[in-house]
């Protein structure tokens, strides 16, 4: 039990680097020992496959390869006198990888050097890391009252490993920003966090840019907004909601979005239908108002109701009647996310008609 845990890693490609980084990420000091380095002018170029590029990445020694090396989308396998043996389309078979590169020696010699101070320093980073996240949930369970844990993942695929952690944890919420800051900022930006919102077990509330105007306010969730169109999808996103605990606690603003050259028969339907919505709600004690908004853009009207109804949350299904998979750019979902001035919590078909909250044990 006191012995001092030391590793000899033999080869200094990304292979023993990765293996570098990764002991020291856990507290595990390593020694890397490598034939001699060739001069950056001997050398061939080297073919580095996808999963060799990732690693790389992961390392944040990828620069000089990908500036100077040339994408390789086919790779071809020959007999030695010169017979097709068999093809691989790279682009296809590494597709959320990364690309396959052919770099000149040169620069995966200094990728390698870059690569040896990445995994030196990988275990700082930890600590920083550890200790930002510790400090953050002691301070979340001051204002709260609550307990907190917390945890430093490993991974290459980071929304993969957030929502295989959201699975195993039985998370009934995954809450996320869609930038972020600090050490482990690089984390979640962008496509990470549009994947976990597709791929995520369990519904994904996410803190869009706008909201830094609430700072280190505490908040509190009272009032919602919940945008519909008439779709059965997006009317049960309201059952879920009632299903959450403390549910009738919520007021909840209900809003549909009708065309503003639409006839009276339009508006007339989405009240009825709004009015509907909300005499469920208030059968199960909840407060509900209804309103019909005129415009031509949904999403911006959306979000401009944000400020007129006083709301701290909205909750959207990501598909309705305009037949929204996911969230892709330029559907409603997505652009209400970018534009709104409070999180948005998005809910999948899957979360509102497999795995609805009253449905678990």
């Amino acid at each position: 039990a006191g012995m001092t845990r030391r590793v000899l890693i033999v080869g200094a490609g990304v292979a023993g680097l990765a293996a570098a980084r990764a002991l020291a990420g856990h507290g595990i000091e390593s020694r890397i020992i490598d034939r001699r380095a060739q001069r950056p002018d001997e050398g061939l170029a080297l073919n580095l496959p996808g999963n060799a590029v990732a690693a790389l990445q992961w390392l944040g020694a990828a620069a000089p390869v990908l500036e100077s090396g040339v994408p390789v989308a086919r790779r071809e396998y020959r007999s030695s006198r010169g017979r097709l043996l068999f093809a691989v389309d790279e682009h296809a078979f590494w597709s959320g990888v990364a690309p396959s590169v052919c770099a000149p020696h040169a620069a995966v010699l200094a990728a390698r050097a870059g690569a040896r101070g990445g995994a030196a320093a990988a275990g700082t980073l930890r600590d920083t890391v550890r200790r930002e996240l510790a400090d953050a949930a002691d301070g979340l369970a001051t204002s709260s009252g609550r307990p907190v844990s917390w945890e430093v993942l490993d991974g290459a695929d980071v929304p993969g490993v957030l929502t295989q952690h959201a699975a195993a944890r039985d998370a009934r919420l995954v809450v996320m920003g869609t930038r972020a800051a600090g050490a482990a900022g690089r984390a979640l930006r962008g496509s990470v966090a549009d994947r976990v919102m597709r791929e995520s077990p369990r519904p994904v509330v996410l803190v869009p840019p706008g909201a830094d105007r609430l700072g280190d306010k505490t908040i509190q969730v009272l009032r919602v907004l919940v945008p519909l169109d008439g779709s059965a999808l997006a009317a049960s996103s309201i059952e879920y909601l009632l299903a959450l605990p403390h549910a009738d606690r919520l007021e909840y603003a209900l809003v549909e979005v009708v065309a503003a050259s639409g006839a009276d028969r339009a508006r007339t339907e989405a009240e009825q239908r709004l009015d509907a919505v909300a005499d469920r709600v208030r059968a199960r004690g909840a407060r509900a108002e209804v309103a019909v908004l005129e415009a031509s853009d949904p999403a911006a009207a959306i979000v401009a109701s944000v400020r007129e109804a006083l709301v701290d949350l909205i909750a959207m299904s990501t598909r309705g009647a305009g037949g929204l998979r996911r969230m892709v750019l330029g559907s409603v979902a997505e652009r209400v996310v970018r534009t709104s001035e409070v999180p948005v919590m998005l809910l999948t078909p899957a979360d509102l008609g497999v795995d609805r909250p009253g449905a678990r044990h």
